[in-house]
């Protein structure tokens, strides 16, 4: 994968992977075991078995591997949602989605100072 800098990791992300649940935690024990992000780890499975993000989000999270860090990504994620909610131009909520808009032309007509 183009993308990924490390040569260790590279070849990991590399290897032949099916979409069987022992396959995929060995998969992401030895991408962690050679010092792939969480957010590397996600990218790279979501890649090679054409996952979304909420399906590899899932797998990699609930996966021994990374199990531990689960409940503190999630609330990392949802102070950046409050934050970014509190400065969006737009919140949009539609059945289970929620689409913030920020006018990035805004700030340029406005500088901060």
């Amino acid at each position: 994968m183009h993308f990924i800098n490390d040569p260790k990791i590279e070849i990991v992300s590399n290897k032949e992977l099916t979409s069987h649940p022992d396959d995929i935690n060995s998969f992401i024990a030895e991408l962690k075991s050679v010092n792939a992000s969480l957010i590397l780890t996600m990218t790279i499975l979501a890649r090679k078995l054409k996952l979304s993000l909420k399906e590899v989000t899932h797998i990699v999270l609930n996966s021994p591997s990374w199990i531990e860090h689960k409940e503190s990504f999630y609330q990392f994620n949802e102070g950046v949602f409050k934050e970014w909610s509190k400065n969006a131009d737009k919140v949009e909520v539609t059945d289970d989605k929620i689409s913030l808009t920020f006018d990035l032309k805004k700030d340029l007509d406005n500088p901060r100072q």
